[in-house]
């Protein structure tokens, strides 16, 4: 990509003048340019508008104006742009909380080498990243990587880290395949803010095509359970928000009445929701479930595929799972999903059953 040059920049005064209008289009090329994997990282891939963006605002703010010092800026962000055929990103790794920051970086310093664009065969494309950028004891909360995609725009966003909490994902949509696109053809894309979505991708959990995340989870027999061993059939994954609840034995108990039916689609039927094993148990017996009930009590696989309903029955504080299905196909990856717009409701279950025999 050809880096921005310095005759594309304006005095500050004409840039001040124009700025408001000049921002919407670039926050409409930034809307089609992000992409959120999992709950933590957001992948920002640049091209000339949104660095050139970048060093005009530095120059406003800075007050710069010395042809020296404007030159240093100009080279300093188009280092974030790829060459020929590679894509440049800024990956940010968004943890609100201090104390789960410091907690999860340091499980990560691997993460650089698990990123990577899906393209249009299938292949996965590797991200090169600065060694610096990983400390030796936690990784940078902000990454500057290259794709190298031969100039092929990528379909996907991926980890492929073994942990859940970052591991995933994400389809990309048409407009934002084709803005990628037109960057790696060096054609200066400039989109129609009113054309473009708020918000490119809303949900923060996985997504059709995208890979499921894994888990190990005890059932309602203590026995651990993983979503690997499962490979090689569908997997329903039914989360609900609590054992015993009205809505959730009704569910529970038509899973089971239809499990026959299931599994002559080669699927398997597997209920989540935060309840201890023990309770697990309990409830397995009071609805004749004999399909593994999971006791996701740390709300890891809940928040994984981005289904935690806080404050659930108006108990300040408790989390649950909202009552959604996933259904997992024989390679792991998301097939169909459902979520409940309130707890209350019950997924169809023919619905499922068609999904299962396309």
């Amino acid at each position: 990509m050809r880096p921005v040059s310095r005759d594309a920049l304006v005095d500050l005064e004409t840039y001040s003048a124009g700025r408001e209008a000049y921002r919407k289009v670039v926050r409409a090329a930034r809307r089609l340019r992000t992409v959120q994997v999992g709950r933590y990282m957001f992948f920002q891939f640049e091209n000339r508008m949104t660095v050139r963006y970048q060093v005009q605002e530095m120059l406003r703010v800075e007050r710069i104006a010395g042809e020296a010092e404007i030159q240093h800026e100009l080279e300093t962000y188009n280092d974030i742009l790829g060459g020929d055929g590679e894509l440049g990103c800024t990956l940010l790794i968004g943890i609100d909380d201090p104390s789960l920051r410091d907690q999860l970086l340091p499980r990560w310093l691997d993460l650089p080498q698990t990123l990577y664009l899906r393209l249009a065969d299938g292949r996965k494309v590797r991200g090169a990243w600065d060694a610096n950028q990983v400390g030796e004891e936690r990784v940078s909360s902000v990454q500057f990587l290259r794709f190298d995609t031969g100039g092929e725009a990528p379909v996907a966003v991926g980890c492929d880290h073994p942990d859940p909490e970052v591991n995933g994902e994400t389809a990309l949509g048409g407009m934002q395949v084709e803005a990628l696109r037109a960057d790696l053809a060096d054609e200066d894309h400039v989109p129609d803010p009113d054309a473009v979505p708020e918000l490119v991708r809303q949900a923060s959990g996985p997504q059709v095509g995208s890979a499921a995340p894994g888990f190990v989870l005890l059932n309602q027999d203590r026995e651990a359970v993983s979503l690997a061993e499962y490979r090689g059939r569908s997997v329903v994954l039914a989360f609900y928000p609590a054992a015993f609840t009205g809505v959730c034995t009704t569910e529970m108990c038509t899973f089971n009445e239809r499990l026959a039916a299931l599994n002559a689609l080669n699927a398997a039927v597997l209920g989540i929701s935060v309840d201890s094993p023990f309770t697990q148990g309990a409830f397995a017996k009071a609805t004749g479930a004999s399909f593994p009930l999971l006791s996701d009590h740390a709300r890891r696989v809940t928040r994984a595929y981005d289904v935690a309903l806080s404050d659930f029955a108006g108990m300040e504080g408790y989390t649950a799972s909202n009552r959604a299905v996933f259904i997992i196909d024989a390679a792991g990856r998301v097939a169909w999903t459902w979520i409940a717009e309130s707890p209350g409701q019950e997924p169809d279950y023919d619905a499922i059953q068609a999904a299962l025999s396309d």
